[in-house]
């Protein structure tokens, strides 16, 4: 008996090959760019998220270090279960998850958030980081980070500083009063100040710093302190920053240099910049 196997062979590749366009034309299709109604529909949703138990809204997404649409931090939390808290909302409200992950505490690098998963709503792409450590590698309160990728957006360049006062960066006892180095006092682009003896050791001055630091809305990125050495005076590093405006991008970095003059005071080196957040 004759096999008739060509038009069989030419059909079954033709189905093939119509199957896999179609998955190309649907992938091609579900990644394509939202448009601006989708990017709003999303920012809709996500602002309308819940904060988890016990944790924090905070509306200038400073513990987040980066734009957020959504930012929380919380101290008796962990970035597992802000990150599935937050996931569990996205997806009752319609939104597919395309990727979840976290690693084990500890394993992750300085730059990498401990969890982060991906999620898709009315065609747009929703991106959500949770972390317990800041993008340096200094352990910080658990945040939750979640924003829209909309790929319209352009940053803004940075805005001047504008007055120091206005910074509420420094304890008030310190009576710092900086040089602008670049622009004018009233639209400044860099404080600095040197040479300015503060009350307290290195660590003590550092911890003073870091209240007034927090109660302004900063997030300290790192701290460093050095113990005194045949070659050199013991002394602190503290770096912080944090937005100027709701749902901007634009920051300020503040960075201080504390070194031990005796066992009761420390002179100060500070220099506080515009900061672009993207």
């Amino acid at each position: 008996m004759k096999r008739t196997t060509g038009p069989v062979f030419l059909v079954s590749a033709t189905l093939l090959i119509v199957v896999v366009v179609l998955g190309w034309v649907y992938r091609t299709q579900a990644k394509k760019p939202a448009d601006p109604q989708h990017v709003a529909a999303a920012e809709a949703l996500l602002v309308q998220l819940s904060a988890p138990s016990g944790a924090t809204l905070d509306q200038y997404a400073t513990a987040c270090g980066g734009r957020a649409s959504f930012c929380v931090s919380a101290a008796k939390s962990s970035p597992e279960i802000l990150l599935g808290t937050a996931v569990d909302q996205l997806r009752a409200a319609g939104a597919a998850v395309q990727q979840k992950a976290c690693a084990a505490p500890g394993a992750n690098t300085a730059n990498t958030p401990r969890c982060s998963a991906t999620l898709r709503y009315a065609g747009t792409d929703l991106n959500l980081q949770a972390s317990d450590t800041t993008s340096l590698g200094y352990r910080t309160t658990p945040w939750l980070r979640v924003w829209v990728v909309d790929p319209n957006a352009t940053a803004t360049p940075s805005s001047p500083l504008g007055s120091w006062n206005g910074l509420a960066a420094t304890p008030a006892a310190w009576q710092v009063d900086p040089t602008c180095r670049i622009g004018t006092p009233s639209r400044c682009n860099e404080f600095d100040q040197t040479n300015l003896s503060v009350p307290g050791n290195p660590k003590q001055a550092s911890a003073a710093l870091q209240s007034s630091l927090t109660a302004g809305g900063y997030r300290t990125d790192s701290l460093q302190c050095k113990a005194a050495s045949a070659s050199s005076k013991a002394s602190c590093v503290v770096s912080a920053s944090r937005f100027r405006s709701l749902g901007g991008l634009d920051g300020v970095i503040v960075s201080v240099t504390l070194t031990e003059v005796d066992a009761t005071h420390s002179t100060v080196q500070l220099i506080a910049a515009p900061k672009p957040v993207s």
